[in-house]
């Protein structure tokens, strides 16, 4: 499965931009990595781990902006279009066959 974090943080004051990044860095030290500006993922094993790092986030929010969870299914992410320009070379396919378990 994939945990999608969507956010919009304010960024006009400098505190707010420091929340911002505070926030951003957070998430990509607890393994998610960017799909797009504001949008970042991560593979969770199970709705245990979702509601492990659904804690953790809300442990971290920034004091305005407001932050979305999406949980889909590997099949739902695979099916994933991308309908602009060419995929980022670091963008690879996932699917249960290549995730593994510890």
């Amino acid at each position: 499965m994939r945990l999608i974090v969507m956010f919009d943080l304010p960024v006009t004051k400098a505190q707010e931009r420091k929340a911002a990044s505070k926030f951003r860095k957070y998430i990509i030290e607890n393994g998610f990595y960017m799909l797009q500006y504001s949008v970042y993922t991560r593979i969770v094993n199970n709705f245990i781990s979702i509601e492990k790092y659904t804690k953790r986030l809300k442990s971290h929010l920034p004091n305005r902006g407001s932050i979305y969870l999406l949980t889909v299914t590997d099949n739902q992410y695979s099916n994933m279009n991308i309908l602009v320009g060419k995929p980022p070379t670091n963008d690879e396919r996932v699917n249960s066959n290549s995730i593994s378990l510890f």
